[in-house]
């Protein structure tokens, strides 16, 4: 590896480069968006073959209770207790961050406040991370590309504190497929 001096020079080529990047993306993003605002369900199945290969006029959008409940009982009550902790753990953390309102007066008269306000719906996007499994060996492989259980509920849990609220997650190829 080598280490450049960060010059002036260096510096704005740097976040010209960025700069370009994020307009391409930016771009490419709005033509989706567009897209979808148009053809709605059609687009966003065309853009999620041609993106991720996977087909979600066959496969489906929605995961049923009767896939998950068949998930369940494909782990071990030991992993599934796990789960439930480090859910419960993080919903516990998730509630002390949450901004409260407040208001103060900086001087006579005048009052600072701040209003807090839940949002109605949100989506989550879960991201897929490398890990390796605790022993080291997997039936596919040593290092998994997987969406994990902790980015869920780190996601999840700070946006669906209000019981009326609709959090919907998606991850990246969501089945493996």
């Amino acid at each position: 590896m080598r280490i450049l001096k960060l010059m002036p020079r260096i510096e704005k080529w740097l976040l010209s480069r960025r700069a370009r990047r994020d307009e391409e993306a930016h771009s490419v993003a709005s033509k989706i968006v567009a897209d979808v605002r148009k053809r709605g369900d059609a687009a966003l199945f065309a853009w999620t073959k041609k993106l991720d290969n996977l087909d979600l006029a066959r496969d489906g959008v929605w995961i049923s209770q009767k896939e998950i409940r068949s998930a369940e009982r494909r782990v071990s009550s030991e992993f599934l207790g796990a789960i439930k902790r480090a859910t419960k753990n993080v919903r516990i953390v998730a509630e002390k961050q949450i901004p409260r309102p407040w208001t103060f007066e900086t001087e006579p008269g005048v009052r600072i406040s701040q209003r807090v306000s839940p949002i109605e719906s949100i989506g989550c996007y879960i991201p897929g991370g490398h890990f390796s499994s605790a022993s080291g060996r997997s039936p596919e492989s040593a290092a998994h590309k997987q969406s994990l259980p902790s980015h869920m509920a780190q996601s999840r849990f700070p946006a669906s504190r209000k019981s009326s609220a609709r959090a919907t997650s998606t991850s990246r190829r969501p089945n493996n497929s």
